[in-house]
């Protein structure tokens, strides 16, 4: 649509008067194709801005959504009746317990900020989750 706004611009004063063009008609002919150009500038910004924000939306929306995943009520419950049970048949394992699951949190807090996950903070992420899991077979 702006490339034809602009060779209109510039071909219909031309067909007018030749000789005039240059010194009437081309200035007016240079502030349209401008115009047409800024014009046509704002409509591309203003939709890669629109889908910035859409995308940003969507990859809030994902991390939500992960950390739905990651932290599910009945995994909290079964976690929290399992310390209940260790701190009164053994204290000592449930504060070993208490340190991984603390572990495991503080690895999902460090990966959840970060836009990509290194192989080693998947593995040692992996590590501590079997590690709570572990405990909680036992």
């Amino acid at each position: 649509m702006a490339n034809v706004n602009s060779r209109v611009a510039f071909t219909v004063p031309l067909a007018i008067n030749v000789r005039l063009y240059m010194e009437q008609y081309f200035f007016i002919s240079f502030g349209i194709l401008i115009g047409v150009m800024l014009y046509s500038l704002t409509q591309t910004l203003n939709t890669k801005q629109q889908q910035l924000i859409q995308s940003q939306l969507n990859a809030g929306r994902l991390e939500l959504e992960l950390v739905k995943r990651n932290l599910q009520p009945h995994f909290i419950l079964n976690t929290l009746t399992a310390v209940e049970e260790w701190i009164e048949e053994s204290p000592a394992m449930a504060i070993k317990f208490i340190d991984a699951l603390a572990d495991e949190f503080r690895l999902r807090a460090k990966i959840s900020s970060l836009p990509l996950i290194s192989l080693q903070d998947e593995i040692d992420m992996c590590n501590a989750y079997l590690n709570v899991m572990g405990y909680r077979s036992n």
